[in-house]
């Protein structure tokens, strides 16, 4: 076997290898599943057990009021829900708030508030609702500001789709369902920019690069073969 076609043969095997290989950083495989009209529905999440929520609270329907030259700051009160479904809250004591949403939580809280203070404001929200996103540069845990977020302002949060992503093959996972959303055409956004709830799973897929990523992964294997054949071709001459 002479060295041009031992190169042949090393180069037929780095390409082989790095079809099967370039695909090692690819997750969640497949053309994706559950892309129905739920997936665009805004939705309450109830208040469960061991959520963490800020209350905040300001009298006066929350309008700003000076007394003397002091300003009457708003409350930020933080709570965790306990294994009861109760909440210990300052002036109300245990109030029980496992099964409300937010909202229907927001008026408990002001008619129970109304016997401290004059026409209280009372606003809610979530501390502990997260998604995770998994990207090809970096992977990061993002806090849901609010129950009405879609899918395009998470990646915002998490600072935009890395360059060496695709826009168009955005996959998320929810329970055993996945939706795969193409956000890289804006006329299209309204039929891919879904609501996220907490829990889900963002995957921002890498660019697939089979040359570059099959050689890379596969120099290991080029230097044995190098070795091999040469050490092959240098017994041949000597035989």
């Amino acid at each position: 076997m002479n060295m041009n076609k031992s190169m042949t043969l090393i180069l037929a095997i780095v390409w082989l290898s790095g079809c099967a290989s370039y695909k090692s950083n690819v997750m969640f495989s497949g053309a994706g599943s559950g892309n129905d009209n739920a997936w665009f529905e805004m939705s309450s999440f109830p208040i469960e057990v061991n959520d963490q929520i800020e209350i905040n609270v300001l009298p006066w329907k929350g309008e700003e009021l000076m007394i003397g030259n002091e300003e009457i700051m708003a409350q930020h009160i933080k709570i965790t829900i306990d294994s009861k479904g109760y909440a210990q809250i300052p002036l109300l004591g245990k109030i029980f708030l496992q099964g409300y949403n937010l909202a229907e939580a927001d008026s408990l809280l002001s008619l129970s508030f109304a016997n401290f203070l004059t026409e209280p404001f009372v606003e809610t929200r979530f501390l502990n609702k997260r998604v995770s996103v998994i990207g090809a540069e970096k992977t990061q845990v993002v806090e849901l500001p609010s129950e009405t977020i879609r899918l395009s302002e998470v990646i915002a949060l998490s600072g935009g789709i890395p360059s060496k992503s695709r826009a168009n093959n955005i996959k998320v996972l929810r329970e055993d369902k996945y939706f795969v959303a193409d956000l890289s055409r804006a006329k299209e956004r309204l039929k891919n920019d879904i609501y996220i709830y907490p829990g889900d799973l963002i995957y921002i897929e890498p660019v697939k690069r089979p040359f570059s990523e099959g050689l890379r992964d596969s120099l290991p294997l080029i230097s044995t073969l190098t070795s091999i054949i040469t050490l092959f071709a240098l017994v041949i001459t000597i035989l």
